[in-house]
């Protein structure tokens, strides 16, 4: 607690108490639940990872580019540059 230039009391959130800027406040409790889940977190943020990856590539036109030059296309019948 601290008092503001008008006399009130002003208290200070824990997310602002720190130095730096807050850009993610994790509850201990959802930490303590990912950890003693460990395995089915992995395997489910893997299976998300693939179901996107999929959905990508599926539409035929996935290419990437790196210094204006293609360097992976996946479209169907053309071959990896």
């Amino acid at each position: 607690m601290g008092s503001d230039d008008t006399g009130r009391d002003t208290v200070v959130s824990p997310a602002h108490a720190s130095s730096g800027p807050v850009l993610l406040q994790v509850d201990p409790a959802m930490v303590a639940g990912i950890k003693a889940k460990r395995v089915q977190w992995c395997l489910g943020l893997w299976w998300v990872g693939n179901i996107i990856r999929n959905n990508l590539q599926s539409t035929g036109a996935f290419e990437v580019f790196y210094d204006g030059h293609e360097v992976f296309r996946c479209a169907p019948g053309l071959a990896s540059v």
